[in-house]
């Protein structure tokens, strides 16, 4: 389990974490908070306050483990 240092928008107590569980023998990325199961924030997709070098949009960290531009 990685921490992002971002607060959980839901909860607000928790960090939002990408954890690598093995699921019927893959890899699946899933970004939560750290409170699971008592907060049940999940997404595929994570708009981060990080804005690109290139394009100065925000990054987006998708499931796929991909940052990519908004």
């Amino acid at each position: 389990m990685e921490k992002l240092h971002l607060k959980c928008p839901s909860c607000h107590d928790g960090e939002i974490c990408v954890r690598r569980p093995f699921i019927n023998g893959y890899i699946v990325i899933m970004i939560g908070c750290s409170r699971y199961p008592y907060c049940s924030f999940a997404t595929k997709q994570l708009v981060l306050n990080v804005t690109c070098r290139f394009c100065g949009s925000r990054l987006v960290l998708s499931s796929e483990d991909i940052l990519r531009c908004t």
